[in-house]
């Protein structure tokens, strides 16, 4: 492909005139007198347009950054204080942005707060058989227990990630 000029440039348009006096309208920079506006042109459109640049930019107004700011969680399942109707086989969340799993080591615990005896630690890179951990763009879902076929018993859990 041919590299992108970028920054602000000048259109002109020609209407048809031979001002470079060869005979052929519209094909020498003297023909293109007519001022028609600016042109703005961006580093980039999509984040895959900075993948040249190096590994972990994003594109954000046109230009190629890094992306200094944690993702965040806008949303889990079940809600914080509800009282979700059993069985609750899994719990997810959903992130501001994609995430993906930078550290196979880390941690999430899930602390049943009724009986602490209920707790789970799910190494998210190596959930061990009875725990599955599905990580899909912004959402990450994670059974701590398969082998509670009635789901997680009846409490008060907090989730430490």
């Amino acid at each position: 492909g041919v590299r992108a000029v970028t920054g602000q440039q000048r259109l002109c348009g020609c209407s048809g005139q031979d001002l470079g006096g060869d005979g052929i309208p519209c094909n020498q920079l003297e023909d293109f007198d007519g001022e028609i506006g600016q042109l703005t042109i961006g580093e980039c459109v999509m984040n895959s347009d900075c993948a040249d640049n190096g590994p972990g930019l994003y594109c954000f107004g046109g230009v190629c950054q890094a992306d200094t700011f944690p993702p965040y969680v806008e949303f889990f399942s079940p809600g914080n204080g509800s009282y979700a109707v059993p069985p609750v086989h899994s719990i997810t969340f959903e992130w501001n942005e994609n995430v993906d799993i930078s550290d196979p080591r880390k941690r999430i615990m899930v602390e049943s707060l009724t009986n602490p005896e209920q707790s789970w630690v799910i190494t998210v890179g190596r959930p061990d058989r009875f725990q599955l951990v599905e990580l899909f763009g912004f959402q990450l879902t994670l059974r701590p227990d398969l082998s509670l076929r009635d789901g997680l018993p009846e409490g008060v859990y907090r989730v430490y990630y």
